[in-house]
């Protein structure tokens, strides 16, 4: 399960396929690696604020911001921990246009992966 929370003027999380404002960019965060890894981690921008995600791999979700809102001084940042011990691999992907745009794995117990992401990185 994982949990995710709307902020007003910031970040909207959409499930793929529904409908998203035309004035907006969408990337979308997967979260892979060994099918049930469990983990923590947290989304969002400096403007909009941190959100809590926590789940089970694989975990895919869309984070969509008004136009102007993913820049080089206002980033997309997402991060991601393992919860429990052993050498099962988090992978972390922000992609754009269905591309990759930036991807970082671990294996390491209890590691973290973080991820920064702002639209001049293609």
């Amino acid at each position: 399960m994982f949990v995710v929370a709307l902020v007003v003027f910031a970040a909207v999380v959409t499930r793929p396929g529904e409908q998203k404002g035309k004035e907006s960019e969408t990337v979308t965060v997967q979260i892979t690696g060994d099918p049930g890894l469990q983990f923590s981690g947290s989304y969002g921008t400096a403007r909009s604020g941190q959100q809590r995600v926590d789940g089970t791999t694989p975990t895919e979700f869309e984070v969509e911001q008004e136009s102007s809102a993913f820049s080089d001084d206002n980033p997309l940042s997402v991060t991601a921990q393992k919860i429990i011990a052993g050498s099962d691999e988090l992978r972390v992907q922000i992609l754009r246009d269905g591309e990759v745009v930036q991807e970082q794995a671990t294996t390491a117990q209890f590691d973290v992966v973080t991820l920064t992401y702002s639209p001049t990185e293609r």
